[in-house]
């Protein structure tokens, strides 16, 4: 499903890095720093979303995830 991330020198700083995604490549946002908070510490709770953006996957680190509607 998903392998590890690969990490890039990017610009913006919150792309974070690209993983494979089901054989496609697709950047890895923190969204902490896409929000301008400090880098958080990684644990059990963190959490990647994978979302799909006008038919293209985007992977979203989290702090956590609590609830799933749709």
């Amino acid at each position: 499903l998903l392998t590890a991330l690969v990490l890039a020198a990017a610009e913006p700083p919150s792309i974070v890095g690209v993983a494979d995604y089901r054989g496609e490549v697709v950047p890895v946002i923190d969204l902490r720093l896409r929000f301008g908070l400090p880098k958080g510490e990684r644990t059990r709770r963190t959490k990647w979303i994978i979302v799909e953006l006008d038919r293209r996957a985007v992977g979203l680190v989290v702090d956590s995830v609590t609830d799933v509607f749709g």
